[in-house]
């Protein structure tokens, strides 16, 4: 396929296998596998708009024999469009086929990747066919932007007996990157891992959820000032966000009313302010694990203390069943910690200033992992800020000087106010959530979205079809600001 214009491209492509062939008392016919795989560049249009689908063909059926099994749908795309202010959206999704009854449905797979300077916005989704038992999607989505400053958000969604959803982002500098992932399933699990790099410093944020009932996990990373800090987690499993260049007000807000902190970071340069937390899903069963992390990855010009503040945390209905939280550097561990109840933890996480220790000159890494297991409708999320001391400076890249706490017209809504020191929060989960470019990240997606009936192209059967928005060229991501 070739397109060019200086205007915007929109363009469609389906592949649509065939059904099996029925069968009285003997073995149906299998429905046929569809793939569809393409890459396309353009370096001229404004705008380039995508739209794929694979549908897998419907097993056959029988009155007295076995079914047919439904066929498997796969589609891999990878798009670009290079012209300097141009921008991308696409949408790619496989469906597999269904089965008559007897037979498993068919597999479906999608992987989408989509490169732009400035705006990229993707949605990939696989749902696996019906039968007796249903077939396995994975879906793989990964957005990424060149341009400092640029946005990319990638959305994953994969349906079916064993669901993979993994959504990634990657920018520069000041860029908005939302990575979100959707897996509804006996099993496997929702990844979204957002990375930015500004000069030698790089940030990965990653949340993971195991994929049982309906999970949603979201990642966020930035080296913005301009961002704030606001939003909700509700109807999150597991969220991780960061800001390796939060602005003085956000950074003066987060530490207003934490003396321990403020005092311990005072006259360092910020390396990153954020948050990690999970909560239980609402279709989840028994015991299930959700996990969070920051991964830092920076360079000193000469020998540093590195201080982590911890700055609280909220939780509602007790919080956990367990819960650990680690810092490590390397192969070694500087951290390590883990909690049975919520009285606890809520006093360890409260305007607590850890010494990581020194850090040598060059290249330097740390990771942070937060980590949550329950067994009922509770979650807990922490808040952080991660700073170098003066026994030797940063390399030059984007930091941020920390002055002492002051209040703020608008305090930072991560932590809600206590009637004591780690007591006394309201019942839901608030956290420290970036809204990049002024714009809040609220969640409008749930794990178990509309489903609608979609014609099958080949005999105009109802097929299921989940149905999820489409990102529109220039729309910018608003919120409600709870502040």
């Amino acid at each position: 396929m070739s397109a060019s214009t200086n205007g915007a491209i929109s363009f469609g492509q389906t592949a649509q296998a065939g059904n099996g062939g029925d069968s009285d008392t003997g073995r149906a016919g299998n429905g046929g596998d569809a793939g569809l795989s393409q890459t396309y560049q353009t370096s001229q249009a404004s705008e380039l708009h995508t739209d794929a689908y694979a549908f897998g063909g419907h097993g056959g059926h029988t009155d007295a024999g076995v079914a047919g099994t439904g066929g498997a749908a796969s589609l891999v795309q990878t798009l670009s469009n290079t012209r300097v202010g141009g921008t991308l959206n696409a949408r790619a999704t496989a469906q597999g086929g269904n089965s008559a009854g007897g037979a498993s449905g068919g597999a479906a797979s999608v992987n989408l990747t989509g490169t732009t300077a400035t705006y990229t916005a993707l949605l990939g989704q696989a749902f696996a066919g019906d039968g007796t038992w249903q077939g396995n999607a994975s879906a793989t989505v990964t957005a990424n932007t060149t341009a400092a400053g640029g946005s990319a958000t990638a959305s994953a969604s994969a349906v079916g007996y064993v669901a993979n959803a993994t959504a990634l982002t990657t920018g520069l500098g000041a860029a908005s990157l939302r990575s979100d992932a959707y897996a509804t399933g006996n099993s496997g699990g929702a990844v979204a891992t957002s990375t930015v790099t500004s000069g030698d410093t790089r940030i990965t944020a990653s949340a993971g959820a195991t994929a049982e009932g309906g999970v949603h996990s979201q990642a966020v990373s930035t080296f913005n000032s301009r961002a704030g800090f606001l939003g909700s987690s509700e109807g999150l499993q597991a969220f991780a966000y960061s800001n390796g260049n939060p602005g003085k007000g956000a950074l003066n807000a987060a530490l207003s009313g934490r003396p321990n902190v403020t005092a311990a970071l005072r006259g360092g340069s910020v390396l990153g302010l954020g948050s990690l937390g999970a909560s239980y899903g609402n279709y989840a069963k028994g015991n299930c694990t959700y996990s969070a992390s920051a991964t830092y990855s920076f360079s000193l010009a000469s020998s540093s203390n590195l201080t982590l503040g911890l700055l609280g945390m909220t939780a509602h209905n007790d919080g956990f069943t367990s819960m650990s939280f680690s810092v490590v550097s390397g192969a070694t561990t500087l951290v390590s910690t883990s909690f049975t109840t919520l009285a606890s933890a809520q006093t360890y996480f409260t305007d607590h200033p850890l010494s990581l220790g020194s850090f040598t000159a060059g290249a330097n890494n740390l990771v942070l992992s937060f980590s949550l297991t329950a067994s009922a409708a509770k979650g807990a999320d922490i808040g952080y800020v991660l700073s170098a001391k003066a026994t030797g400076a940063l390399a030059p890249v984007a930091t941020t000087s920390i002055t002492a706490g002051t209040d703020s017209a608008r305090r930072a809504p991560l932590l809600v106010a206590r009637t004591d020191r780690g007591l006394g929060f309201k019942t839901s989960l608030v956290t420290l959530r970036p809204s990049l470019d002024g714009a809040a990240f609220v969640s409008r997606l749930s794990p178990r979205a509309e489903v609608a009936a979609a014609v099958d192209g080949e005999n105009g059967s109802a097929r299921k079809r989940q149905v999820l928005p489409v990102f529109s060229v220039g729309a910018a991501l608003h919120g409600a600001d709870r502040r």
